[in-house]
């Protein structure tokens, strides 16, 4: 029986190391990496990111300390485009920023069992916009985004008499997220079949499936943990 501690270094490695394998397939313009964590610098959709992940309060202030003056001024002035995935952020304060208080679940099974269903189908770019003007969360992403995620990673859509109802899809840090099915659709079970068959789509790939969910989400957690996802920590993201 793993310990509590143990289980956190684990889920710290598996964070870290699914960002660090998302963001090869991004144009990097920069990365320092310490004991602490990192810091990553890159471009989504034409648009200047930045990101950190940290396992802890005081890892985020020492990785935060030894960034230029530019790249802490790129952290504060690009509204909604900056995201920091930190451990035990509620320690640090940065002016101006709102916080998402996420839980992280791992699913750390080697396979998933999935029931076949001719519902459950890959979703294509002509669906985007449909997500897009859907998805309650769209206020912290953007149409050109859902359409990468699409595009270049799986992205499944649960479909009744040829209408989308719901989706589940993969973000740039390898994590899965954009989960919804809209309001008159649920309680049927399609959000856990849909996390399903993304969840084993993770497992094909060789990769370690994650996700993050808001704590005060407990239809969501019911759902993750419902299907054998692990409690591995707290993360807290930060919208400049």
């Amino acid at each position: 029986m793993e310990t509590i501690n143990e289980l956190i270094r684990k889920y710290d490695a598996t964070a870290y190391e699914n960002m660090r394998q998302n963001l090869k397939n991004l144009p990097l313009l920069d990365c320092y990496e310490t004991e602490d964590g990192a810091f990553f610098r890159f471009i989504q959709n034409e648009k200047p990111f930045c990101a950190i992940i940290a396992f802890s309060a005081e890892g985020a202030e020492n990785l935060l300390n030894h960034l230029e003056k530019e790249d802490k001024m790129v952290l504060l002035d690009l509204p909604k485009d900056v995201f920091l995935p930190m451990r035990a952020l509620d320690k640090i304060n940065i002016e101006g920023a709102e916080v998402l208080d996420c839980n992280a679940y791992f699913y750390l099974k080697d396979d998933i069992e999935i029931e076949e269903d001719e519902h459950i189908q890959k979703l294509s770019k002509d669906d985007a916009l449909f997500v897009y003007e859907n998805y309650d969360g769209k206020d912290t992403t953007s149409l050109e985004e859902i359409i990468d995620y699409i595009e270049k990673r799986p992205a499944y859509g649960y479909f009744e008499n040829g209408k989308l109802v719901g989706w589940v899809l993969i973000h740039w840090d390898g994590q899965i997220g954009v989960l919804q099915v809209l309001e008159e659709h649920r309680s049927k079970g399609i959000a856990k079949n849909l996390m399903k068959v993304i969840t084993k789509a993770v497992l094909d790939s060789g990769r370690v499936p994650g996700c993050e969910v808001k704590r005060d989400n407990a239809a969501s957690i019911r759902t993750v943990t419902g299907i054998g996802y692990t409690h591995l920590g707290q993360e807290f993201w930060v919208l400049g």
